[in-house]
């Protein structure tokens, strides 16, 4: 009896043994196939944007361009080689601009100090203008020069360039920055499905717009991006009369935005003082947070620059006092933004201002 036990486990050893070298086998070769599967499937990958119409046409353009300029077989090449070695195509870019460059002197000094708007020599180029305008947007987003980059977008089409995902992506970022969030959201719809086609940096940011875009808007923050959309304009140096009509609009939400909180104030205090002991002795640190409208006399009227008056044309004292008020009736949250906001065009009024004033003026 012991000996024919001592069989079945040895025969029950052996039988596992079988099962899990058959297990060790599948395991292993699953283990070697999904190298090459994945190996497979980026290949492929990386072959669909190469092949695909859109890329095609305007491949064959660059190259075609580049062919017919001084040294031009080997600028054609090297452009090739770049087709080849990225990983997708909104990485095409720089080297485009770089080859444009090489290939074309007026494009050194529009790289170096870019204009506002695609000049009429880039007709030039044919098929493959609408690529380089949009290699160079791509430069002026970089640089924060969002109105610059939809202008050297603008009209482009998606089967005209390298990458529409890059096109659509410029596009989403730069109406978001200037504040028009419902052409930023078109943007984002016009993207393209392929999740690689702008690699993992970008798709954190489009990621993190279109959550914002799907939030509630909140009047707040909206004022807060368009006061940093004109710091942005003055430090560009851009204090236009597009910059200007920003500001007036900004004011203008500043007041509206004031109005409503003295109101809710108004009513707040009427509550506490029909009730039992309501109401605020003289020196209460609550007439410290008073709208300043309902404080005494020779406080400044925040009405008057909303009215007209250009912000320039303020003494500096009175500039700090309406500051001052204004920033009194925010949350503390947007102080120190809305006061870097006035200081910035208080800097940019006495940036303009002569140092003595003109003779018949005195």
């Amino acid at each position: 009896m012991e000996f024919a036990r001592l069989q079945d486990a040895s025969a029950r050893r052996r039988r596992r043994r079988r099962i899990w070298g058959r297990v060790a086998v599948t395991l292993f070769a699953a283990a070697m196939a999904c190298p090459a599967a994945l190996a497979v499937d980026k290949s492929a990958s990386l072959r669909s944007w190469r092949e695909a119409p859109g890329f095609v046409s305007a491949n064959e353009a660059i190259a075609a361009w580049l062919a017919q300029q001084h040294r031009g077989q080997a600028l054609a090449a090297r452009w090739n080689r770049a087709v080849a070695a990225t990983p997708r195509p909104s990485r095409l870019a720089e080297p485009l601009r770089t080859l444009a460059a090489q290939a074309d002197e007026r494009f050194v000094s529009l790289l170096n100090a870019p204009v506002d708007t695609p000049p009429v020599w880039l007709t030039s180029l044919g098929d493959a203008e609408p690529s380089v305008r949009l290699a160079v947007a791509d430069a002026l987003a970089a640089a924060d020069r969002y109105d610059a980059c939809l202008a050297w977008t603008e009209g482009l089409e998606q089967d005209q360039v390298f990458s529409p995902a890059l096109l659509s992506y410029l596009r989403a970022v730069a109406w978001r920055m200037t504040v028009d969030d419902d052409r930023a959201a078109e943007a984002i719809e016009r993207l393209p499905a392929d999740d690689e086609a702008l690699g993992p940096a970008r798709k954190w940011v489009l990621d993190a717009l279109q959550n914002e875009l799907e939030s509630k808007p909140q009047p707040m923050p909206i004022v807060a991006r368009k006061m940093r959309d004109v710091q942005r304009r003055l430090a560009l140096a851009e204090p236009g009369a597009e910059t200007q009509e920003r500001q007036q609009a900004i004011l203008d939400e500043l007041d509206k935005l004031i109005e409503k909180l003295e109101e809710q104030r108004k009513q707040q205090q009427q509550m506490a003082a029909a009730a039992p002991g309501g109401g605020a002795e003289p020196g209460d640190p609550a007439d410290e947070s008073r709208p300043s409208e309902l404080k005494g006399p020779g406080e400044v009227d925040r009405k008057r620059l909303v009215a007209g008056d250009a912000w320039g044309s303020l003494p500096p004292a009175e500039r700090e006092r309406l500051t001052q008020a204004i920033t009194r009736d925010f949350p503390p949250h947007y102080r120190g933004l809305i006061e870097d906001y006035f200081r910035t065009l208080a800097a940019e009024a006495d940036a303009a201002e002569p140092d003595d004033p003109p003779a018949a003026d005195r």
